[in-house]
């Protein structure tokens, strides 16, 4: 019972903090701004907890949601907005002891998740996170008309209000310009891909159903044949039954060439976050060894820019990126519009350091 007396009072201060941050953003906007913006403000922190309030003053949490509206008002579908910063009262009329990231998005699923991780891969600390989403009615210029929370009801006769997702991220305070541009950049790209995924969903679902179908009409072979065909497609079955999310898909032609076997991409058959090979864009995904022996990376490049040169220049910065003792590299042969390489760094005997750090640097390599 004590403890539910204290949640409840926590709660009643909180309702009462924000009533006052309204009183304040009255006194400061004129009538017509503050009748827009008032239902905004009135949702913006409704999902935070009290002890995620309490602790900042009532010109502070104005300030925060006030230039997370300023930002939204230049918001145009299709376009997310990224804005990445260190408030200072003297600059932006607020202030924080942490780094701010603010983003205007069209609402889609897995966008705060998406978020979250670039922030963890980047190796900085989440301190608070605030991503309401509002139905929201702009006239023809953009300008915002309308805001309500997405959950109450949508009016009669409304047709041209958007669902939108506004996500206020605290993390580390990063002083460094380059550390800001490289966590604006990322998220940006995370974002990029969470839409491509989110808008090529339907076609990578039926690209898989399409294969059940084939593999359903597929009698052919000895039964040991049969038998691996009917469990390919229970597994694709079960895929499509809710349990996996499609982030990609492409379709390959297995060819031969100077004796080596190896897959060649269909042209403009990627979908979801495999239009990367499309937008020729470098990309490094790594593995790490559960014992920190040694990590695997394949590196994306376009092709016209791969040259020996720049192989051995990525080998370095990954040796160094990892502390290893040693690296070794493999092309991937391919005919695709980006060279492959996979590169393994061997660890020294102290192990393996934290690399998040490192990792923004790729984008640097081309």
């Amino acid at each position: 019972m004590r403890e539910t007396s204290m949640n409840s009072q926590a709660e009643d201060k909180k309702q009462q903090l924000l009533a006052s941050m309204q009183e304040f953003a009255r006194s400061r906007l004129q009538q017509n701004d503050f009748s827009i913006v008032q239902p905004f403000l009135a949702h913006y922190y409704a999902q935070v907890g009290a002890d995620g309030v309490l602790g900042t003053n009532v010109e502070d949490l104005y300030g925060a949601a006030l230039a997370h509206w300023q930002l939204a008002r230049g918001f145009v579908s299709g376009a997310p907005r990224v804005h990445v910063y260190n408030p200072e009262l003297e600059e932006h009329g607020w202030k924080s002891a942490h780094t701010v990231i603010e983003i205007v998005n069209d609402d889609m699923p897995f966008l705060v998740d998406s978020v979250t991780m670039e922030i963890n891969r980047l190796g900085l600390t989440l301190h608070s996170a605030i991503h309401p989403v509002f139905r929201v009615w702009r006239d023809g210029q953009g300008r915002i008309e309308k805001v309500q929370p997405a959950s109450d009801n949508l009016p009669d006769g409304s047709t041209h209000a958007t669902l939108e997702s506004w996500m206020h991220f605290e993390v580390d305070r990063c002083s460094e310009p380059e550390k800001l541009e490289a966590l604006r950049t990322g998220i940006a790209k995370a974002l990029s891909d969470v839409r491509a995924a989110v808008t090529d969903w339907p076609a990578m679902l039926d690209a898989a159903r399409r294969s059940i179908k084939e593999l359903a009409d597929d009698h052919q072979g000895d039964a040991a044949r049969q038998a691996e065909v009917t469990e390919a497609r229970a597994f694709l079955e079960w895929l499509t039954a809710g349990h996996f999310i499609f982030l990609g898909y492409r379709d390959f032609d297995l060819i031969t060439k100077d004796g080596d076997n190896f897959l060649q991409g269909k042209a403009d058959t990627g979908l979801g976050i495999l239009r990367l090979e499309e937008r020729q864009r470098t990309r490094l995904f790594v593995r790490r060894d559960v014992l920190d022996r040694y990590v695997s990376c394949i590196i994306f490049v376009p092709r016209e820019k791969y040259t020996t040169e720049l192989r051995v220049q990525i080998q370095k910065l990954l040796l160094k990126s990892f502390n290893g003792s040693s690296v070794e590299f493999t092309p991937l042969p391919s005919e695709s519009v980006l060279a492959r390489l996979y590169i393994t760094v061997h660890a020294r005997p102290e192990g393996l350091p934290n690399v998040n750090k490192w990792w923004p640097k790729a984008a640097t390599w081309v």
